[in-house]
């Protein structure tokens, strides 16, 4: 399952917002996922990533997701960052 989260966060960083789109990503860039995802399964279908991704409970992974990113980025603690590109509301940029 850590693989498939992981695939999914990458793809879906680099731009790619369906499930067919992450897939072909994994593939394009299988050797430079290998290097830290054992993938022992290979590269996962689209039917799979979206079926493990649809089962996450929504709260517990975005308090897991949170947790991973003030451990991994401590500097930006209580700052906003927008995945999506826009603008957070009342922001000063």
């Amino acid at each position: 399952m850590q693989d498939i989260v992981m695939i999914t966060l990458c793809a879906t960083l680099c731009g790619y917002d369906d499930w067919v789109g992450i897939e072909d990503f994994a593939h394009e860039n299988e050797a430079w996922l290998r290097e830290f995802l054992p993938l022992p399964n290979g590269i996962p279908s689209h039917d799979t990533l979206s079926d493990v991704i649809g089962r996450l409970e929504r709260k517990a992974f975005a308090d897991a997701f949170a947790r991973w990113m003030q451990d991994s980025l401590p500097s930006f603690d209580a700052r906003h960052i927008a995945l999506d590109g826009k603008t957070p509301v009342r922001s000063l940029s």
